[in-house]
């Protein structure tokens, strides 16, 4: 629901492109732009424009849309990317793509080798790779639930998890369980170490909900991450959601398996900039739960 593209910097080369490129993409669509090369993109989008401009009120407008997307956090960074100075863009953003995958590469070129590349017009607005949905309902399975924060959590370095109702039951630990396996082991790109999930007193006070957590979570967490309860009110809890520091998506039913359907939401920018900077905070009461790397001893580390 949120992915990452590689796009082209030749591309914003005429009105009609950098228009159509400027309002498809942001958190607003799910489609997050590669800083490929990493620390170059903007520069080299900037001298595209001021090559292809007409006249400084064009290329000021054109520079304007360029600004607004790297203010919305559309232009994100990747750790170590590959480039080779001799190849060409879209031959570097292939073999960066074999490393760690993008969404798609879009370029201007009609034909290549690779099906992740795509050219901008017709075959971009009718490719599978450009359709993102923003709002899905799917089974409340833990499985299916963490395949749809993939794109996300694939290049995102913080994870904040909300769930009031949260309990030490399978219906919420096998999804922290898979989520947190999944960041670990599996997924590409930055390395997440520490999940900050926000619960509710409502089901358990403080002491006992540490108590439990120690008991049962270690043995269900990978000893390369810990998951960082926060306790808030029952009354300043309500909405479920997956953050990061790149996007968010709202879980309708909450975080736990079920019987049915969950529907899931993507956030715009806003409406994530509000959740992000309410919840990605250290003040509340909180301990961390981490597996030791020696044995199952179940550990609890609280915060100074």
């Amino acid at each position: 629901m949120i992915y990452e593209y590689a796009i082209s910097p030749a591309l914003f080369n005429s009105e009609d492109r950098v228009a159509l490129l400027v309002t498809s993409l942001g958190m607003e669509h799910g489609r997050l732009v590669s800083d490929y090369p990493k620390g170059k993109w903007e520069q080299l989008v900037r001298q595209v424009i001021k090559n292809s401009s007409l006249g400084d009120a064009q290329r000021k407008t054109w520079t304007e849309c360029l600004i607004s997307l790297r203010r919305q956090g559309v232009v994100i960074s990747r750790m170590s990317p590959t480039w080779d100075s001799e190849k060409t863009w879209v031959d570097n953003a292939v073999d960066e793509h074999q490393r760690s995958v993008f969404r798609a590469i879009v370029d201007e070129k009609p034909h290549h080798a690779c099906r992740e590349v795509v050219s901008i017009g017709v075959p971009l607005a009718t490719s599978a790779l450009w359709e993102v949905k923003g709002s899905q309902h799917v089974a409340r399975q833990a499985s299916v639930m963490v395949n749809q924060m993939k794109g996300l959590l694939d290049i995102s370095r913080s994870i904040v998890l909300i769930d009031r109702n949260f309990l030490i039951d399978g219906r919420f630990t096998n999804v922290l369980s898979r989520l947190a396996a999944y960041v670990e082991s599996e997924k590409m790109g930055p390395r997440v170490t520490q999940i900050k999930y926000v619960v509710s007193d409502q089901n358990y006070q403080s002491a006992e909900l540490e108590r439990r957590c120690k008991e049962t979570l270690p043995a269900l967490l990978p000893s390369g991450v810990s998951v960082k309860f926060f306790v808030k009110q029952k009354s300043k809890l309500h909405d479920r959601f997956v953050l990061t520091e790149l996007g968010g998506l709202y879980f309708g039913q909450g975080l736990d398996e079920g019987q049915g359907d969950v529907l899931v939401n993507r956030l715009g920018y806003v409406a994530w900039a509000k959740e992000w900077g309410e919840w990605n905070k250290d003040i509340y009461h909180s301990f961390e739960i981490v597996r030791q790397m020696h044995n199952d001893y179940q550990a609890l580390h609280r915060q100074p």
